[in-house]
């Protein structure tokens, strides 16, 4: 939905969940995965899968470089 109602390329948005099945679509849709780590997944699974985390004070620093990479 923000896609389509800011005009955002999937390449320029973010997603912060803690459930890597959804982080691994999001990966497979373009969009940026980071994993939420307070939440309910395996760091071990999320380490594996090469996905940025970042506790929640430190999203919106993580978000900034990530967007800034590209």
């Amino acid at each position: 939905m923000a896609r389509r109602e800011k005009g955002l390329e999937n390449s320029n948005i973010i997603t912060y969940d803690d459930i890597l099945g959804q982080l691994l679509e999001a990966r497979r849709l373009g969009v940026t995965p980071v994993w939420a780590p307070q939440g309910y997944g395996i760091r071990a699974d999320v380490e594996y899968e090469g996905l940025p985390s970042a506790w929640p004070l430190e999203f919106v620093p993580l978000a900034e470089k990530l967007l800034s990479s590209r």
